[in-house]
């Protein structure tokens, strides 16, 4: 099975330097990916547990269909989920003043 590339990728500003022009060199600070009927499990559990190995600090889970964001955070090499309807506030730093409203 090949894994198709994040919808989105965040890599904050002191960070830059893994950025090159064809890929990201090294973890992200965020990955943001949509669901769509022919990805949703890929989406849930592959790259999911994909992104927690890796160490991707935060990863949010869009579904369009029920508008709302299922926010995963790692604590401690494990996801912890909050789910997000109306609004979401990015968990971590240096982010903990972004909030997002959903509707």
């Amino acid at each position: 099975m090949t894994l198709s590339k994040p919808d989105l990728v965040v890599v904050i500003g002191v960070r830059k330097n893994i950025l090159t022009p064809s890929k990201v060199k090294g973890v992200p600070d965020l990955v943001v990916e949509i669901l769509s009927p022919s990805n949703s499990k890929q989406d849930t559990e592959i790259k999911r547990s994909l992104y927690e190995r890796a160490g991707v600090p935060e990863y949010w889970i869009v579904d369009p269909e029920e508008h709302s964001i299922l926010q995963l955070i790692l604590k401690q090499g494990v996801y912890c989920e909050a789910v997000c309807a109306n609004s979401i506030t990015m968990a971590s730093p240096p982010y903990t003043k972004v909030e997002l409203d959903l509707r």
